[in-house]
């Protein structure tokens, strides 16, 4: 009996301490998954990723933009009018034509009011080339086809009597 009694008295024990080890172990692990939902940021909304402004390891502050997201919604195109071209006709909200490869046309229109800006053309040597031009952000008024959807993609815009090369932002 007592050999009896001393085994049952270290089963108890055992269970008890595997207890407590079991509840450490869950504690660790809301712990852990509440440090993970800290650390989660969550995009709002689905896109691919444009461009990003931050390193691995890099320190950053709250409300410190890390990345563009292109999405659907707030895809543009920049397009650059040769400053001699500017006249009362191009303004924010005016329709334009974006022609797409394949001779696909998109609607759109200017998002932006003009502004003054360096046309940097990737395929072009800009040393050379380089020109202040009159920067036209574009948006698109119909859902631009995924295919089409590549960073400086080559198309042209067309606003009533002008026709541009421009690239995809």
């Amino acid at each position: 009996r007592a050999v009896a009694r001393s085994n049952l008295y270290h089963k108890f024990k055992l269970e008890e301490q595997y207890g407590d080890i079991i509840r450490k172990l869950k504690t660790t692990i809301i712990k852990m998954e509440a440090s993970m939902d800290l650390l989660n940021i969550e995009s709002p909304d689905n896109g691919n990723i444009a461009k990003i402004f931050t390193n691995i390891g890099e320190y950053v502050s709250k409300g410190q933009d890390l990345m563009d997201i292109a999405t659907h919604k707030n895809l543009r195109i920049l397009a650059y009018l040769d400053h001699k071209d500017m006249s009362s006709d191009i303004y924010q909200g005016k329709k334009v034509t974006v022609m797409l490869p394949d001779d696909i046309k998109i609607e759109g229109e200017i998002a932006q009011i003009p502004s003054l800006a360096e046309h940097q053309n990737k395929h072009i040597n800009i040393i050379k080339t380089a020109k202040n031009k009159i920067l036209l952000i574009v948006s698109l008024t119909e859902k631009l086809p995924t295919k089409y959807q590549i960073d400086g993609l080559p198309v042209k815009v067309v606003l009533e009597g002008y026709g541009l090369d421009r690239l995809i932002d």
